[in-house]
């Protein structure tokens, strides 16, 4: 996302083409289940910093074909959140319960 901003700040094509690049490489690494793994498991906060670039991404570029990928993330995200707003944390074992609301993924969150 940095690359395509970046090249779309400055006018430099061949940034803007390899942030694209980088940006459906991200989306074809998405699982089946719709969260992007790390180390081959699921993780409510690395799923959340990938929601959170695509949507900036989204924001900068208006590329619908990632909505179908960004939408299952909200999915798959909103089903592992509390009530309140907070991550569930027991997902992975790596996620610390943290009483705070990440502002990661707002950008992303805003579009539904």
């Amino acid at each position: 996302m940095n690359l395509y901003k970046a090249g779309s700040s400055f006018g430099d094509r061949d940034f803007v083409k390899v942030g694209k690049a980088v940006i459906y490489r991200t989306l074809k690494a998405q699982n089946p289940e719709v969260f992007w793994p790390e180390h081959g498991e699921s993780t409510t906060h690395y799923n959340l910093v990938y929601i959170h670039a695509l949507g900036l991404y989204y924001d900068f570029s208006k590329d619908r074909n990632i909505l179908p990928y960004l939408k299952n993330a909200l999915r798959f995200q909103i089903m592992f959140t509390y009530s309140d707003g907070v991550q569930v944390e027991t997902v992975d074992g790596r996620v610390k319960y943290k009483p705070a609301i990440s502002p990661l993924g707002l950008a992303a969150f805003t579009l539904s």
